[in-house]
């Protein structure tokens, strides 16, 4: 976090333009420089924790003086202003009209990695922001992710950078993580009955990232939709012996869910008034839990409430401790290598098992309830 120096707002404001002046000077003037990276970084944390101000002054290096504005904002910037939606919007557009000058201008500059995140991270916004109301748009969408991610794994393979400074080569790094997200995202964007475009789409990508094993594991996962599916194991609860081929006839909500996921345990008692109100259209729960055994070490170390029950030493035990504080009253099952077989980044995640046995939705967001409810009346 950066400290302003100054006793005053007009103080402080003075203090950041001048510092984003310098910046911007420095950046136009030395865009090869190993420092060009975190230069651009700090310039844009200025300009978004202040982008009343900057949105409305332009400060050049070497002014001869900078009359204070008067907004300058203490505490950075805050929803609660009327206008900060527009703003921000205001302020992407501005920041991906800089990438894209800067990738023009100088394609094969370290700071091409930044520009090529920031773009990334703007178009990724803007699908989010799409995908539930303009279809043709976040096609449009998915189109240009695929072709900056093209053209930032060519710079890549152009460009083989040494650096002197870890701080530096962190950053970069950092960007480059975020390609497969912003990839990911462009992915995930695609609705369920797109499910063949979906694939089609994915397989563009795995061969931009031919080793990446998160896309992998997400190309596998959405082979596996329309395919037969089944959980066999012993109910933590009951002790009985479960298998969802023999729920055939019925479909199957199965929640991923962990003791630690606070908002997975906000949902259960959502969960049990939806069941019940579906029940008898054929609805099954099925709560498989992501936890982890604890070394007798680390269990120790790590004896603190969670919630409101005690971590235990095995997953079995801390699930079932949970399970009956909530009063969750269907089959319940622990595997913690399930995340990773089937590349969930985050829960609640909900698999849904159709009449016929069927993996044919995977989601993590309220959308799913509508496609049971759907599904039931089928």
């Amino acid at each position: 976090m950066f400290v302003v120096p100054g006793d005053t707002n007009t103080d402080k404001e003075v203090w950041t333009r001048k510092r984003v002046a310098i910046l911007r000077s420095l950046i136009e003037h030395y865009p090869y420089n190993e420092w060009i990276v975190p230069s651009l970084q700090e310039l844009w944390f200025w300009m978004y924790d202040q982008q009343r101000l900057f949105l409305r002054v332009k400060d050049s290096f070497g002014a001869a003086e900078l009359l204070p504005s008067g907004l300058y904002r203490a505490e950075g910037n805050d929803s609660k202003y009327e206008s900060f939606d527009r703003e921000y919007e205001e302020m992407s557009a501005r920041e991906a009209e800089m990438a894209e000058t800067f990738l023009a201008t100088h394609p094969n500059s370290q700071g091409a990695a930044w520009a090529y995140y920031s773009l990334l991270g703007n178009l990724e916004t803007k699908l989010f922001q799409s995908v539930d109301d303009d279809f043709f748009t976040a096609v449009a969408l998915r189109e240009e992710i695929l072709l900056t991610l093209t053209k930032r794994q060519e710079y890549r393979s152009r460009n083989s950078f040494k650096f002197e400074h870890e701080s530096v080569k962190e950053l970069i790094e950092h960007f480059d993580e975020f390609d497969v997200d912003a990839a990911m995202a462009a992915v995930d964007s695609f609705r369920n009955e797109e499910h063949t475009e979906q694939i089609g789409y994915l397989e563009q990508v795995r061969r931009l990232f031919p080793d990446n094993k998160s896309l992998e594991e997400k190309y596998w996962n959405l082979q596996s939709l329309e395919k037969p599916f089944s959980l066999a194991f012993k109910d933590l609860l009951s002790g009985e012996t479960i298998d969802t081929r023999d729920f055939r006839g019925r479909v199957v909500l199965i929640d991923i869910w962990a003791t630690w996921c606070q908002p997975c345990l906000q949902g259960i008692r959502f969960l049990k008034n939806f069941r019940d109100s579906h029940k008898d259209l054929g609805l099954e729960i099925v709560g498989l839990a992501c936890d982890r055994d604890y070394h007798e070490e680390e269990s120790r170390s790590n004896d603190f409430e969670v919630g409101d029950f005690r971590r235990s030493s095995t997953a079995e035990e801390r699930v079932r401790e949970c399970a009956v504080q909530h009063r969750i009253d269907w089959p319940v099952l622990v595997d913690e290598k399930f995340r990773d077989q089937w590349a969930i980044t985050s829960i609640p995640r909900m698999f849904v098992v159709d009449r016929q046995g069927k993996l044919c939705w995977i989601a993590q967001d309220n959308s799913v309830f509508e496609f049971v409810r759907d599904l039931l009346k089928k």
